[in-house]
């Protein structure tokens, strides 16, 4: 399992995926396409290869019928973002390999969207969290006059 492949899936925005199935035009959404993707990169290695997963295991892991699983994986190996190989494992399952360049520029794109916070604003945020902790503290100095006394509870003796 490979969180690092799984995070770059979780942050790549998949476009709706277009593929020939049987001369009918099929369209995928991206939720369907990117859930395929995350099964995928759930069994790989850190480099996006040796992901041997069987349809049945696939449409376990996504909830998704065998049609839809096999039209996800026919629409990514024909958008290129996955590699499908000819060899099978011992167990009859296929081999893929993700195409983790597609996923690096996708990635740097939402990276460069979203920014990240500068010192200053990182050295504000500290600030005011401190601030507030000052006043929490100062609203709940205890006033003697409030106090009650609490007494332990003596045990009672059966007779």
């Amino acid at each position: 399992m490979s969180i690092k492949i799984m995070s770059r899936v979780f942050d790549t925005t998949f476009p709706s995926l277009s593929f020939d199935d049987n001369g009918v035009e099929t369209t995928l959404s991206p939720s369907t396409v990117k859930i395929v993707m995350l099964a995928i990169a759930d069994s790989s290695d850190d480099e996006g290869d040796n992901s041997y997963n069987g349809v049945n295991r696939l449409v376990t892991k996504t909830n998704l019928s065998e049609r839809s699983v096999v039209r996800a994986i026919r629409a990514l190996v024909n958008a290129g973002y996955l590699y499908k190989h000819d060899d099978r494992s011992r167990l009859g399952t296929n081999s893929y390999q993700i195409n983790l360049p597609m996923l690096l520029n996708e990635r740097e794109r939402s990276k460069k969207k979203m920014g990240r916070p500068t010192k200053e604003k990182v050295s504000d945020s500290t600030q005011k969290v401190s601030d507030s902790t000052q006043k929490v503290s100062d609203s709940t100095q205890s006033d003697p006059s409030l106090s009650i006394p609490i007494h332990p509870v003596q045990p009672q003796q059966n007779l």
